[in-house]
């Protein structure tokens, strides 16, 4: 049965900057709680960016997730910290989430979670901080052929240091993401999964992603990302040993002369393990 997936990330809002390609295709619990210790696993996430061209001061994202099972396999906690920098926006998130996981069939799982925390942001370099806290909400259904995926992760659109809701600095900005993705076994050695993601702000344009991704042996992963009228984003992830996951990447976009630039470079350091080591655990590829 093929049921859908959550995926990669979309343009950008004011106020608040939409997640990144690497940072939702190896870790969709950034903007999903839902997602937090899926299959059953104990682990962690570091993804790192850097702006190579574009505005001074250049741009960065700094960001650990942190997720594991509670009591059983069905229950989930993590943490989620962030600290990023636009050349207008600067901010720094700390967001604890919860999970609980429902029987649908025998293939198809149905995940609710949220999530609460605060932000800290200022505009770039100016030295002033506004702290506001924040909750969301989110929902994931899945099987071992696909997944579809619902969240809000800021609920609140509150507004405590000007009276202007439009403020790009002092709002923390509510967005719905929503993504779908298939997953498909062409052999033994490789599979596939194309998937799409929507990111709505309230009141902008929304963002449109298309994913997809070739893993080779469980081991190597290699994916294409292709913003709508914007960059395009290329990734690659190999599997050391003890679970251990390295990967690196970029944004493309074209240049004035007619060739590509490169905008941003990724890397990102995963490690899971399964703690409960059930003979008979459901193999789940989102």
């Amino acid at each position: 049965m093929i049921v859908l997936a959550f995926l990669a990330t979309a343009g950008s809002a004011p106020g608040q900057p939409l997640p990144h390609f690497r940072q939702v295709l190896f870790n969709h619990q950034s903007v999903n709680p839902a997602y937090t210790a899926i299959g059953e696993n104990r682990g962690f996430f570091v993804f790192l960016r850097n702006q190579l061209t574009g505005g001074k001061p250049a741009g960065y994202t700094r960001m650990v997730s942190i997720h594991t099972p509670v009591f059983n396999n069905f229950i989930g906690t993590g943490l989620d910290i962030l600290s990023d920098r636009t050349d207008t926006l600067e901010r720094f998130t700390l967001f604890t989430n919860y999970s609980y996981e429902l029987m649908v069939s025998s293939d198809l799982r149905l995940r609710l979670g949220g999530t609460y925390g605060f932000s800290s942001f200022g505009q770039t370099g100016s030295g002033e901080r506004n702290l506001m806290g924040n909750f969301g909400i989110g929902a994931f259904l899945y099987g071992e052929n696909g997944a579809f995926s619902l969240a809000i992760p800021r609920l609140l659109g509150t507004n405590p240091g000007t009276s202007d809701p439009s403020d790009p600095v002092t709002t923390d900005q509510r967005i719905f993401y929503f993504g779908a993705s298939a997953f498909f076994t062409l052999s033994d050695a490789v599979k596939i999964k194309p998937s799409i993601f929507y990111a709505i702000p309230f009141g902008l344009p929304a963002g449109v992603d298309l994913n997809f991704m070739l893993e080779l042996k469980e081991n190597y992963r290699i994916g294409l990302a292709y913003r709508v009228d914007g960059p395009v984003g290329l990734m690659a992830q190999v599997r050391l040993k003890n679970n251990f996951r390295i990967g690196i990447g970029g944004n493309f976009k074209s240049s004035p002369g007619g060739g590509k630039t490169v905008t941003n470079g990724d890397l990102s350091l995963s490690y899971d393990v399964d703690i409960y080591r059930r003979v008979n655990r459901p193999a789940f590829y989102f």
